[in-house]
């Protein structure tokens, strides 16, 4: 069975080497053999302080979300969101069945 994830933080988080997050996360996704992944970034979004970010506005000094997307085994999948919280505790993240066609 295929399960399918999201990881969604903001695209400024860093970790604790003061990289980008997101690359941290894509890094760790290769180094554990996930068959794919992407990373979008958002247009806009609502962040943890409740608001609406607006990165393209004039005079904005928001960051856009962005969203990693990856699939594997269920089995490998949950292991990942597992161990990816560990040093990512504040993204949402979630998975679903999906089906290859």
């Amino acid at each position: 069975m295929i399960l399918q994830a999201q990881i969604i933080l903001d695209k400024d988080e860093m970790d604790q080497r003061g990289r980008p997050l997101y690359i941290t996360i894509l890094q760790w996704l290769v180094e554990h053999d996930i068959v794919d992944a992407a990373v979008f970034e958002g247009i806009s979004g609502i962040g943890s302080n409740r608001r609406i970010s607006r990165p393209g506005a004039l005079f904005s000094f928001d960051e856009p979300p962005v969203m990693i997307l990856f699939s594997d085994e269920a089995g490998k999948v949950k292991n990942a969101l597992h161990e990816i919280r560990a040093f990512c505790p504040t993204a949402l993240m979630m998975s679903y069945h999906v089906e290859m066609h």
